[in-house]
């Protein structure tokens, strides 16, 4: 057991007539490495026992969801968000997904936060106020059509915890916005979606950034052994790990970068912003951006014109 003591671990080793490796494999390795058992049985066989309290905290625990469908966005960056765009996941959730299926992961950058950056500013920048309001009608719009809504925690976000010294938590800033039951918060940077066919999906706004397209994505992969749906980086793009063992995803954003004064007012040799979202259906991604990337008469086909036929 992870809490079992020093002198508790030495009696049940000495009994055991094991070495301390077998002991330790037999009956410990799955709660503690074995440098840890080392470290309790010295101690107490040299009679040590004044040590202080581990330091622990409760930091919970990033959501597991369910196998199911979900469509997953991110860096929407309120108020500076396209909105025509905005309007396409709500049309592929009510074109391609069940009723009671419906599930929306927010991965974060709902918010520029910019009252809250450490960035000197020369440009006016839209006021908390305006976010706050521009999130209640994001909110309210969504949720005609979504039946939960699973939000999670971007750069963005967490400038209001480090400038408030965490006195504004995630379930504050939620609060603001809504107060329906059917919109979960979580002050993880992340959250892994269950997939029963296979490996699961691990949803990020990491915080590395590279201008190359999904080099992040790919070492994510690696450490996590999972496949990576990533924000942060404004990239646009899909494809296989180097190993072709998992799918890595840049899911883009619902940003509008034309009133976004950083990204326009200079000459910059940065990556340009590209507009996505994914849909993940049945293990599957399906990463949405813009013609020609997405043939979306494919997609959203005019009804009237298909009876017509």
């Amino acid at each position: 057991m992870a809490d079992a003591g020093g002198p508790e671990l030495l009696r049940a080793w000495r009994a055991s007539g094991l070495s301390k490796k077998d002991f330790w494999r037999a009956n410990h390795a799955d709660a503690m490495s074995y440098n840890a058992m080392l470290g309790r049985m010295w101690r107490a066989e040299n009679g040590l026992q004044a040590t202080p309290a581990p330091y622990t905290v409760d930091l919970g625990k990033p959501w597991l969801l369910p196998d199911d469908d979900y469509i997953i966005v991110g860096d929407v960056q309120l108020p500076t968000t396209d909105y025509d765009f905005m309007a396409l996941p709500l049309a592929i959730a009510r074109e391609h997904m069940r009723r009671g299926h419906r599930n929306l992961v927010l991965a974060g950058d709902l918010l520029n936060a910019d009252a809250f950056s450490l960035y000197d500013m020369d440009t006016e920048t839209p006021a908390f106020e305006q976010e706050i309001e521009a999130a209640q009608v994001f909110f309210a719009e969504y949720l005609t059509v979504f039946d939960n809504i699973y939000y999670f925690m971007g750069n963005h976000e967490r400038r209001v915890g480090k400038r408030t010294k965490a006195a504004l938590k995630p379930q504050h800033i939620l609060a603001m916005m809504t107060h329906d039951k059917r919109v979960h918060v979580s002050a993880w940077g992340h959250c892994v979606i269950a997939n029963e066919g296979g490996i699961p999906y691990r949803v990020t706004h990491a915080r590395n950034y590279s201008v190359n397209q999904l080099v992040v994505a790919d070492q994510l992969a690696q450490k996590y052994q999972m496949h990576i749906i990533q924000h942060h980086e404004h990239h646009c793009a899909m494809g296989w790990d180097r190993y072709g063992r998992y799918v890595v995803v840049n899911n883009g954003g619902l940003f509008r970068p034309d009133v976004m004064a950083y990204a326009v007012m200079d000459d910059s040799k940065s990556p340009a912003m590209k507009r996505g979202f994914t849909l993940l259906r049945g293990g599957t991604p399906y990463l949405f951006s813009d013609e020609p990337f997405t043939d979306w008469s494919a997609w959203l086909p005019d009804r009237r014109a298909k009876r017509a036929r």
